[in-house]
């Protein structure tokens, strides 16, 4: 595994160093998206690299923090303290996950300081915490607390579009992955960024 690593880093070099590598600082809003649940209101804030191929294709990755929350207004029932119990008002749920992701990017030139972007490709997520409270039908005077659920480490595909004018990004950007837990299988991101 070493071994294809180093080589992997060796026949990339002379790519790295020809590219002129652009980093953007970014921040945005982030929306989880299940039917059938309310959408809150989230963030996500983080840094983006970009390794040019040609003027118009890229390589992207970066680090991504991703704070998502979504309500859910039907009856549930949930085991606590091995009893089953009816929250008959739902529950709101929030998580965290720190994302890398590994897209493709390409850009078409509307002027000289202006730019459409287009990016697609796979991220790879860990998740960092989070807790839903559950609530009765006398509001938050009966709830109850838990972590949420969710698999330490995932995964699936994102796509963004989003306009570059004079170094000041402007975008939106959907990751789908395999629904675990209480993490929504769709995060809807607003993104804004500069470049550096």
């Amino acid at each position: 595994m070493k071994k294809t690593i180093i080589l992997v880093f060796i026949v990339c070099l002379p790519i790295l160093s020809n590219a002129q590598v652009s980093s953007y600082i970014i921040g945005g809003t982030s929306h989880g998206i299940i039917i059938g649940e309310a959408i809150q209101p989230g963030y996500n804030l983080g840094v983006l690299f970009d390794f040019p191929f040609s003027k118009s294709w890229s390589f992207q990755s970066g680090l991504n923090f991703n704070s998502v929350s979504t309500d859910s207004k039907k009856n549930i029932m949930e085991y606590v303290v091995n009893h089953p119990q009816t929250f008959n008002a739902g529950k709101l749920s929030n998580y965290s996950f720190l994302e890398i992701p590994a897209t493709i990017s390409t850009n078409i030139k509307l002027s000289e300081v202006s730019k459409m972007k287009f990016n697609a490709g796979g991220y790879f997520s860990i998740f960092t915490g989070g807790k839903s409270i559950f609530r009765g039908s006398n509001g938050y005077y009966d709830y109850v607390e838990l972590p949420t659920y969710s698999f330490p480490v995932g995964g699936g595909f994102l796509f963004g579009t989003g306009i570059e004018i004079n170094k000041i990004y402007l975008g939106i950007e959907a990751n789908f992955n395999i629904p675990d837990g209480n993490k929504p299988n769709t995060v809807l991101k607003s993104k804004l960024g500069i470049r550096f």
